[in-house]
């Protein structure tokens, strides 16, 4: 697959997820709502944002796409919501930058109802023992400098997976990274276990 299918196939993959979102759905990593032109004009959109700088321009942004409820300003590992009290979760390229990853998959564990969805879409880090690792070993110190704490090596699908939710779908792709390294990408569905006998959201 050439650099640029491999693009397409991710904004595809990202706008197909994204778009099927409903109810009430939690964004975290907010920044400036560069989602909304892919979201569902019909969901209770809460967008949650760790970076005082960006909220003023969240919620004008929020309400101009017709979402009229105030971001929430906080980081996600301590999300100001009731348990069980959203229908989904969306995180595009914010768990790269997380302090504590555990505990904000704990968390969108928390507040998801049963059954609801966190739609992930993020940079990961390469294989070990792979070149393009030790490249992103050595761009870290830099990355997490100038790019808001990101780490390009932690490992977010394992992560992921070693929560309380279940991945439902999940796609790979490697796009073309800076100075000639390809950075891989994956974009999918993590469940939250409805209990036995409980119906699980219909999204």
């Amino acid at each position: 697959m050439t650099a640029a299918h491999a693009q397409n196939a991710l904004d595809d993959q990202t706008r197909r997820l994204v778009g099927a979102l409903r109810g009430r759905v939690l964004e975290i990593g907010a920044g400036y709502g560069e989602n909304f032109d892919l979201l569902p004009a019909d969901i209770d959109y809460v967008g949650l944002e760790p970076n005082p700088k960006r909220i003023d321009e969240l919620a004008y942004e929020a309400d101009r796409n017709g979402h009229p409820a105030p971001p929430l300003a906080a980081k996600a590992e301590n999300i100001p919501l009731a348990d069980a009290s959203v229908d989904a979760v969306l995180g595009t390229l914010v768990l790269c930058s997380v302090t504590d990853i555990n505990r904000v998959m704990a968390e969108l564990a928390r507040v998801l109802k049963p059954g609801g969805q966190f739609v992930f879409v993020e940079h990961v880090g390469a294989l070990r023992g792979t070149w393009r690792r030790a490249a992103q070993r050595i761009a870290a110190p830099f990355m997490k400098v100038t790019a808001g704490g990101c780490d390009p090596v932690r490992d977010t699908e394992s992560h992921i997976r070693a929560s309380a939710l279940t991945i439902a779908e999940i796609e790979h792709y490697t796009l073309p990274g800076a100075l000639g390294v390809s950075v891989p990408f994956i974009a999918g569905v993590a469940i939250k276990s409805a209990p036995s006998g409980e119906d699980p959201v219909d999204l």
